[in-house]
């Protein structure tokens, strides 16, 4: 099967051709997924190249477990987790941490704003954000990204954490209040200095 074809498929339809040898699938499950892979580890360790390395780990595990892989759960779950077990080992290791960056949507405009008005509102946004997610622990900052950055379920997420479902949500609610706090401290600070 040519990578084309491939591209086309299920990521569970990739891994039952990965488990009969097909190189092909393996590239096309690498390429769909390694920019997440890479975006998410590089929010958690604050280093492109140590995310670049965690991105390759991660894939080696893959490649090495195929043949245990049951697609009973989502393959993305699984890939996440992998990655996150990697990435938090990584951490353990640094624990100097700088977030990089931020998704601009998040941050709330009006249709009436100028587009420099925009810029500068996005910016003042992302300089607080920027500094409350810093002062966030380190499982807190985590359920964001992997809530908000990567979209995944609250089953996903509890998949990759270990934990239950209302765990996560009750991290999550903690993470995003914890956060809330933090900008009001942080917006009132600069407008009233």
């Amino acid at each position: 099967m040519s990578l084309s074809s491939c591209e086309k498929l299920s990521d569970d339809e990739l891994m039952a051709l990965c488990r009969k040898g097909s190189a092909d699938a393996f590239t096309a499950l690498y390429d769909r997924h390694k920019q997440d892979i890479i975006n998410y580890s590089a929010r958690m360790l604050r280093d492109r190249e140590l995310a670049a390395d965690v991105l390759q780990e991660t894939f080696i595990y893959i490649f090495r477990t195929i043949r245990y892989y049951q697609p009973k759960s989502r393959f993305k779950a699984l890939l996440f987790k992998a990655a996150h077990n990697i990435t938090i080992t990584k951490l353990r290791k640094i624990r100097n941490l700088d977030f990089i960056e931020l998704n601009e949507n998040l941050i709330p405009s009006t249709p009436e704003e100028s587009l420099l008005e925009k810029t500068e509102t996005i910016e003042f946004f992302k300089k607080n954000i920027y500094t409350a997610l810093d002062k966030l622990p380190e499982f807190y900052r985590e359920i964001v990204l992997l809530r908000y950055e990567k979209d995944l379920s609250y089953e996903d997420m509890s998949e990759i954490l270990e934990c239950p479902v209302g765990t996560v949500k009750s991290r999550l609610h903690n993470s995003m209040e914890s956060l809330r706090q933090l900008l009001k401290k942080s917006v009132k600070e600069e407008l009233l200095p």
